[in-house]
């Protein structure tokens, strides 16, 4: 059950990780600067100048890079945990697992993209 638990945290995470990561992406696509990246210039009239927006794109970026490498490590130990649990437990066990899982994503999925819609706007 302790196994159970910590892979269900671990795989929550890796969801919205992989979510925001996608927010990050699309943001980089379409050129938007999202306002936790925005920062607040000594002279307003830099915030017009390409200057300005080079350098938030650059932060959006390095973020992104960021973000990549905590999804690629924590996939390793979701990974981890996931061969583990599947070796203690039978198969109809592991089913009923995912499928409660694949519950708790989609509603994690609704939530997200309420939000990033919201931030989008």
């Amino acid at each position: 059950m302790k196994y159970f638990r910590q892979f269900e945290k671990v795989k929550l995470k890796q969801f919205r990780l992989e979510q925001h990561n996608e927010f990050l992406r699309s943001c980089l696509i379409y050129n938007v600067i999202p306002k936790f990246i925005r920062y607040k210039p000594y002279n307003k009239q830099i915030l017009k100048s390409q200057k300005y927006r080079e350098i938030c794109r650059s932060m959006l970026y390095d973020l992104y890079k960021e973000q990549q490498k905590r999804l690629k490590k924590l996939s390793a130990g979701t990974l981890e945990t996931k061969l583990r649990i599947k070796n203690m437990v039978n198969r109809l066990c592991w089913i009923e697992i995912e499928s409660h899982l694949n519950i708790l994503i989609s509603k994690e999925k609704e939530i997200i993209d309420e939000r990033h819609n919201k931030k989008f706007i």
